[in-house]
């Protein structure tokens, strides 16, 4: 994991007692639970937060780094990842639980690394890719940069039945992907637009979704 401290660059390794998974480690929550900082600055992927006199570098989703906003207080969700042999560690932000949740699920699927799995997570808020998975919508995850028919297939198949109950999809959405679907816009697009603004205003009725999407730049 990287830390800067004073302009300065440092490494930190840490050692757990749990079984490799697929060339990482897989340490169990109390390891690193949350990080609690000021948000220093955020990329599409990646996030910068002070933690005292340190700055961490955590990697994110496109959903939360949408919640992020730089010089205001943010708490993360994390999981430490370890290299099983050469390499850096390297620390995972999620915005909500059930994102984190969703993320090492995901990393029990074969062909599924950490870079898949926040692509799958940037693509769709956690109740939407549940409500995917749950219907066998493999279309909708084979549209995920990264993710083709045959690993959409697979992620159904091995998380099916095991992604827990969480927050229904809004009507609302549903409503406004019909809407922009009749407007012209493919699945993908619809889905994309969606899924940033949803994430940010899953309370707005579906006339202002379609508005906010309508208003993204393409």
């Amino acid at each position: 994991m990287c830390v800067w401290d004073k302009g300065r660059a440092f490494f930190i390794s840490a050692s757990v007692s749990q079984p490799f998974f697929r060339g990482v480690y897989l340490p169990s929550p109390d390891v690193i639970d949350q990080v609690q900082g000021l948000v220093v600055r955020v990329a599409p992927h990646v996030a910068y937060l002070r933690v005292g006199s340190w700055v961490l570098e955590v990697k994110i989703s496109l959903q939360t780094a949408q919640a992020l906003i730089p010089a205001k207080e943010a708490t993360l969700y994390t999981v430490l990842m370890l290299p099983r042999e050469e390499g850096v560690p390297a620390l995972y932000g999620f915005a909500t639980e059930a994102e984190r949740q969703q993320f090492l699920l995901l990393l029990r699927v074969p062909r599924v690394g950490p870079q898949v799995a926040l692509a799958i997570l940037s693509q769709y808020p956690p109740a939407i890719l549940t409500q995917y998975i749950r219907q066998k919508d493999d279309k909708a995850l084979s549209r995920i940069k990264g993710v083709g028919p045959k690993l959409a297939q697979q992620i159904i198949l091995d998380l099916s039945g095991k992604l827990p109950a969480g927050e229904a999809v809004a009507p609302a959405y549903q409503e406004a992907r019909s809407a922009l679907l009749s407007l012209g816009f493919s699945a993908k697009e619809a889905d994309e637009r969606l899924g940033k603004v949803y994430r940010l205003h899953p309370d707005a009725p579906s006339e202002e979704l379609v508005r906010l999407a309508l208003a993204q730049n393409p």
